[in-house]
């Protein structure tokens, strides 16, 4: 499914990175590379144990396809990975393909845009619109947590790592289900004000019922690529017990939400319940 997008506002004060490159040095040091050629990230891999490169496109498709080649991914089928229904998990042993739904939410407007994630040996690469700067809070503390993880192997490392990126996203698009939550209180509220049209209401809360189900796909999507990675046993990621159990955390707060948003859902189709026994009437 294609994904579009729209304006998210940006939250730093500062200008936000096009591009930037966080390595972790083999000799325990942290080096921050900010927009830079892809070029000039590849060639400060060899001397690092773990390499985090994020980059913004104008173009998700030939973005995404441009970048895996550049870096040197070749088992991945990209067209695959990109039209997955919001997600999708490609794992080739050496190669590590994932695609992540990422929510914005205006009015009563749900765009879905496409987070891409490709592994390979140390290097772990985020691709996304030029839209969204989706990752900038957890690039900001990077470096703290490549130091943190530093003693790890590398399986460990990418597993911590992505962990970290997923949960990130993960909150971002939990943010927005109070603001649909928000939303539907507004709706329920205008059901007791006598001056409103209700074919009006009517239409609001069925539009806000559909935001909920295209809602409800996203977190239903995310918990697959979650799920296969705490169980699809890939080369890249660990078999640390412990630290998939952090991959299964990710799993049970996805199902909280998944609660939450199909109670809200309920709630709104009995607002059109209360709709129609008003037409009927």
């Amino acid at each position: 499914m294609n994904m579009q997008s729209t304006p998210q506002t940006a939250q730093s004060s500062g200008p936000v990175p096009l591009s930037f490159c966080i390595l972790l040095l083999s000799d325990g040091r942290i080096e921050r590379m900010v927009d830079q050629s892809l070029e000039e990230y590849f060639a400060a891999i060899p001397k690092a144990s773990m390499v985090w490169i994020d980059c913004s496109t104008t173009d998700d498709e030939k973005g995404i396809e441009q970048i895996a080649q550049a870096a040197g991914f070749s088992k991945i089928p990209i067209p695959k990975l990109t039209t997955g229904f919001y997600s999708a998990y490609e794992d080739y042993d050496s190669e590590l393909g994932i695609m992540l739904p990422s929510v914005t939410v205006k009015i009563e407007k749900m765009t879905v845009h496409p987070l891409f994630i490709l592994i390979r040996d140390n290097i772990v690469i985020t691709v996304h619109s030029d839209k969204i700067n989706r990752l900038l809070r957890l690039s900001r503390y990077a470096p703290q947590f490549f130091k943190r993880i530093s003693p790890e192997c590398t399986p460990d490392k990418i597993t911590l790592m992505l962990e970290r990126i997923i949960d990130e996203n993960n909150d971002r698009n939990f943010e927005y289900l109070r603001e649909i939550e928000m939303h539907g209180d507004a709706i329920s509220k205008s059901l007791i004000e006598e001056n409103l049209p209700k074919k009006k209401i009517a239409h609001d809360i069925y539009r806000m019922k559909h935001v909920l189900i295209d809602y409800l796909n996203v977190l239903w999507a995310t918990k697959d690529v979650v799920d296969s990675l705490r169980y699809g046993d890939a080369d890249l990621i660990t078999n640390d017990e412990k630290l998939l159990g952090r991959i299964g955390i990710l799993s049970d707060n996805i199902d909280r939400h998944i609660e939450l948003s199909e109670q809200m859902s309920n709630v709104l189709s009995s607002g059109l319940e209360v709709m129609q026994s008003i037409y009927n009437n």
